[in-house]
């Protein structure tokens, strides 16, 4: 909901009064955005000049991208548009008011009855809003501002030392200003807050990985092992570590019983983990640790038999449902706890270097067939990419794809790329899922 191009709104409100007006006249008019005392000669023509602008002071706090640079460049700047409408018509080099008059009554009632531009905005078989602005949630406000006779003729009388124009001022709004992307990825909250523990009951206190990548070979650097906390891994292949999560804690093992249970916003309830249904996780719980090797497939039985539940990338909640017991004489009382949660982000795994194929796109697959196209509350996940800087645009359809846009493929992103990656060198490759990012890769191109 952010532009760069302040014409657009200009042209969007011409467009609105051009196909309206010439419908209640029954005639063609013209519709001029010039300043009032350059039109001279016209004929049926209606003019709307932007004469000022000025910053919305209810939005001038508004929230914006973090990670750039300076800081303030996030964030978006919104502006209130100020127009002022004038009709005009002469003929023979004769002034006629009556005409003039029919023509700002027609303009008038065009905002009147439009107060608000937005992408579904039609006239008979016209489209209002500028193709430009179509698509990012653009909406264009039109409000008649209550500008009284002593404060018209102050406006004309700095413009003409004549009688005052007929005219009318309007206030369109809240335009955003497009704000600069980040140029940095900040870290991911996981936790905040002050917790309070019962004494001897188990707690999680922090959670650590992994992350193994390997930088270009022109760099001699050869594998690389980041410790990261929290922990962030992505799903690669069994026996590598960047799968593995070890979450330190307190008392964990002080109860009977206990399980592992996941939440997060790409599941539809919190997730119990049997150990025994899930030999591959490699679930162990300790007295101060659990140690966890998230796999692509989750088996889960809620009562129906053994399901399989397919892991998809972001941000997870991990906990310890603790079950306790105690005896009253004979009988036995079952009291459950859920310990604090942790954050942790599971992320995809980019293959090894794609190659061009013949139609001039790289094919970026991931690992382990993590699924990129399963619906989330049936809305498609959210996945970012970033090649050399430059943001890619998610496009729905193969016959969409232009350069700088990718196409989300069922286990993978299909990309045309942009020109600054055509020389041969590595590029950086930043791709997130849900929240959660792959491991450091970077393209070659030779």
């Amino acid at each position: 909901m952010a532009m760069l191009d302040l014409s657009l709104v200009t042209t969007s409100l011409k467009k609105l009064v051009e196909v309206n007006v010439a419908n209640l006249l029954g005639e063609t008019v013209t519709v001029s955005t010039m300043p009032p005392e350059l039109v001279n000669g016209a004929l049926k023509t209606i003019n709307l000049y932007l004469y000022h602008i000025s910053e919305d002071p209810h939005y001038k706090n508004h929230s914006g991208y973090l990670g750039t640079e300076p800081p303030i460049s996030g964030q978006p700047m919104a502006l209130n548009l100020y127009y002022i409408l004038t009709p005009h018509f002469g003929a023979n080099d004769q002034f006629d008011a009556i005409t003039q008059q029919q023509l700002i009554g027609l303009a008038m009632k065009t905002f009147h009855d439009y107060p608000v531009i937005s992408d579904d905005l039609t006239i008979g078989l016209e489209d209002i809003l500028d193709d430009d602005l179509k698509g990012d949630g653009n909406t264009i406000e039109i409000c008649l501002r209550p500008v009284t006779p002593e404060d018209t003729l102050n406006f004309w009388a700095a413009e003409d030392r004549k009688t005052a124009r007929l005219s009318a001022f309007y206030e369109v709004r809240v335009i955003f200003l497009q704000p600069e992307k980040p140029t940095v990825t900040n870290n991911i909250v996981t936790n905040m807050g002050l917790y309070v523990h019962a004494k001897g009951t188990a707690k999680l206190l922090a959670s650590k990985s992994v992350m193994t990548f390997e930088p270009p070979a022109v760099t001699g650097m050869g594998q690389q092992q980041v410790p990261l906390s929290p922990a962030k891994i992505t799903l690669q292949t069994s026996g590598v570590n960047n799968s593995q999560i070890i979450v330190s804690g307190e008392n964990l093992t002080s109860a009977q019983a206990r399980t592992l249970q996941l939440r997060s916003a790409v599941l539809d309830q919190p997730i119990k983990i049997d150990a025994a249904l899930n030999p591959n996780w490699n679930i162990k719980i300790e007295h101060n640790k659990i140690q966890i090797t998230p796999q692509p497939i989750l088996v889960i039985d809620n009562g129906g038999g053994p399901v399989n539940h397919e892991l998809i990338a972001g941000i997870y909640d991990i906990s310890l449902l603790i079950i306790d017991y105690r005896f009253q004489g004979a009988e036995r009382l079952e009291s459950t706890y859920e310990t604090n949660r942790l954050s942790v982000a599971i992320g995809p795994h980019i293959a090894s270097n794609p190659v061009l194929d013949i139609n001039n796109r790289y094919a970026i697959s991931i690992v382990n067939s993590l699924s990129l196209t399963t619906l989330i509350d049936s809305e498609p996940q959210v996945i970012n990419l970033s090649i050399a800087g430059s943001i890619y645009r998610r496009v729905d359809a193969i016959a969409a794809l232009t350069p700088g846009d990718f196409l989300v493929e069922d286990h993978g992103l299909l990309v045309e790329p942009l020109a600054n990656i055509s020389a041969p060198g590595f590029y950086p490759i930043q791709m997130t899922v849900n929240g959660a990012e792959s491991q450091p890769f970077w393209l070659e191109v030779v």
